[in-house]
């Protein structure tokens, strides 16, 4: 498993650019939480990307980190910072697939859709 999380950690980086994706938290929101205009991802080291998924009256938001020791460290700041509860669901992403190469974007970027 660990030569299968190192081969998937260097897929991701060749995927996105650089960033490291290998933890992820996910969080109970509500439909209309958006991240503060204050909550700068690159204030928070290893923190690469988050999401916000829609559902029913509900939402879940998504961030994807470097590994857990960055979100150990400085995860309860970000959570802090953005209002968030305690994550219900964490843990290391085991797999991902990408239907085209180059998936990237500037980590400050949000796209409205």
């Amino acid at each position: 498993m660990a030569k299968a999380g190192k081969t998937l950690r260097r897929r991701l980086r060749e995927l996105t650019g650089g960033d490291a994706v290998s933890y992820v938290s996910s969080f109970k929101v509500s439909r209309t939480f958006t991240l503060p205009q204050t909550v700068d991802l690159k204030d928070y080291e290893g923190l690469s990307y988050c999401q916000t998924v829609t559902s029913g009256a509900g939402a879940r938001f998504t961030s994807y980190g470097e590994d857990k020791q960055h979100f150990d460290a400085h995860g309860a700041r970000f959570i802090a910072d953005a209002s968030l509860p305690p994550p219900n669901e964490e843990g290391l992403l085991a797999d991902f697939k990408a239907a085209h190469e180059g998936f990237s974007g500037s980590s400050t970027r949000r796209i409205s859709l």
